[in-house]
């Protein structure tokens, strides 16, 4: 096992930029005190196979009495849920979030973001439902938001099996419980294809090959370099799609490592979620290019967990059978000089 060093100790619960929804997940599943949207104090409880068990949704809110007719989507996921399940649902939306880019809600009211929607934006458009992604940032304006009669659903979507509950339940609080249960189905066949040992389909986790599973990181910021750790979302996906993580042991959902740190944890695998041009990123490409080390921008489909979760694990599971040679030494060129320090 590798040692890890970070900077100065730290860890970062919620980089800026387009992934700060997805690690807000990370804090929600992280707290230790209950409350009405984070969910109980044990929420990381594992189920019988070892993994941590789905957290329920939280309800919140009066009863839905009917089939929603007005609703208003506090995360992209949840809007895309909602699209998935049924296109004509993007009539009944009537507000989403400044982060939503779908062309089928783009005339849509904005009524904030992941952490700060606003709950007088969201009373004015007359809902009779709120799906919001559970996690501390937004807690009060949920709670709000219900407490002024509105019925609300608090989802998380950390893990696979939150995802594929989520799913199921947006489907039967829009009327569309059948297309709810086909469309898990389909992730569910698409990531067996993956994980499944065939001859068709040989796992890259190296079962078959006798070959350890890539090492694989996915960094969300580069400066600092912060990278997803054990227990996380990211985790997940790279061990779904026939990795592992490189980042083998901290107590840091997502650590801040130094360049030296991230090149002695020896990655066959980066994939790189924040896209930013910083000096740290540039030295980083360039000892890779050098150590062959495959490195690649991640899609929208790995910073959204929701109906794109099949699609996220395709496209890291192609990036681990594009590795081939063996794990690459764990050797540290002068990072200060190359980045000018």
């Amino acid at each position: 096992m590798r040692a890890l060093t970070t900077v100065a100790g730290q860890g970062m619960g919620a980089p800026d930029g387009a992934i700060g929804f997805l690690l807000c997940l990370c804090l929600a599943a992280g707290c230790a005190r209950p409350d009405p949207v984070n969910g109980p104090a044990n929420a990381s409880a594992k189920g019988p196979v070892g993994e941590a068990a789905p957290r329920p949704t939280v309800v919140l809110g009066p009863a839905l009495k009917s089939e929603a007719r007005r609703i208003v989507s506090l995360a992209p996921s949840l809007t895309e849920i909602a699209l998935a399940l049924d296109p004509t649902l993007s009539e009944r939306l009537v507000g989403v979030t400044r982060f939503d880019d779908d062309p089928a809600v783009a005339h849509l009211p904005r009524v904030g973001g992941y952490s700060d929607p606003s709950v007088e934006a969201v009373i004015a458009l007359g809902p009779d439902l709120v799906l919001a992604e559970a996690g501390p940032g937004n807690r009060q304006a949920v709670e709000r938001v219900a407490a002024r009669g509105v019925p609300t659903r608090a989802f998380f979507l950390g893990t696979r099996a939150e995802i594929l509950g989520a799913i199921e339940e947006v489907a039967q609080l829009v009327g569309r419980p059948e297309k709810g249960r086909m469309l898990k189905a389909d992730i569910e066949r698409r990531i067996d294809a993956l994980t499944q040992s065939t001859p068709e389909s040989p796992k890259v986790t190296g079962e078959a090959s006798g070959q350890a599973a890539p090492r694989a990181l996915v960094v969300y910021g580069w400066e600092p370099i912060v990278a997803a750790g054990p227990g996380t979302f990211a985790d997940e996906l790279v061990r779904l799609a026939g990795g592992q993580n490189a980042i083998e042991s901290t107590a840091i959902q997502y650590p801040a490592l130094t360049p030296e740190a991230l090149i002695a944890l020896s990655p066959r695998v980066i994939v790189d979620a924040a896209h930013d041009r910083t000096a740290s990123r540039r030295h980083i490409v360039e000892w890779a290019r050098k150590r062959g080390v495959h490195m690649s921008e991640a899609s929208p489909a790995l910073l959204r967990p929701g109906v794109r979760l099949a699609d996220a694990v395709e496209e890291l599971h192609r990036a681990m059978r594009s590795v081939r040679s063996p794990e690459i030494p764990a050797q540290s060129p002068d990072v200060g000089a190359q980045e000018g320090r």
